[in-house]
């Protein structure tokens, strides 16, 4: 995997970052090995633009830098090995091989934003789907969980309230 351009999150994955950082040659990230597949998150905020970078491994490990990470490559280990990755309007999800359900987003609508968050109680599940800060599963018995923004009770408890957990 190489990167080269704007490095002003650390989105390179160099170890540097800044206004002055640009990498202007190709920079091959050698921490993170053969990558199967790469998701580049982008938002602006005021007079900037922020980025992080996900990246799942041929051995399927994932792996993080820029915006909210750090400068260069840090891999969830506690996670395992991934099954499927989303993104969605910067609202993440993911599945491991052992069917653990991780999610996280923009704003710190579920864990702090940058940071995947374990949804414990859903735990074996055949769907999970995200809008606007809002995720829905069902469980392999069929049974409804919802969590993350409730700004108008989206999540089905007709208040609004944010919740972290289900």
């Amino acid at each position: 995997l190489y990167a080269w351009g704007d490095n002003y999150d650390g989105q390179v994955g160099n170890g540097k970052s800044g206004d002055e950082e640009k990498q202007t040659t190709p920079y091959e990230i050698k921490e993170v090995g053969k990558v199967k597949s790469i998701k580049v998150y982008q938002y602006e905020y005021a007079i900037h633009e922020y980025a992080t970078v996900y990246a799942i491994t041929e051995d399927d490990r994932l792996y993080a830098w820029g915006d909210n990470i750090q400068n260069k490559p840090y891999e969830f280990k506690e996670i395992g090995k991934i099954k499927s990755f989303e993104e969605k309007e910067g609202n993440f999800y993911l599945s491991t091989i052992d069917d653990k359900l991780f999610t996280w987003g923009k704003d710190g609508k579920v864990g702090n934003g940058a940071i995947p968050y374990e949804i414990k109680a859903v735990e074996a599940y055949k769907w999970v789907e995200e809008y606007n800060g809002t995720f829905y599963a069902i469980t392999l018995d069929d049974r409804l969980y919802a969590w993350g923004d409730n700004d108008y009770g989206q999540i089905g408890s007709f208040f609004s309230v944010k919740y972290d957990e289900t």
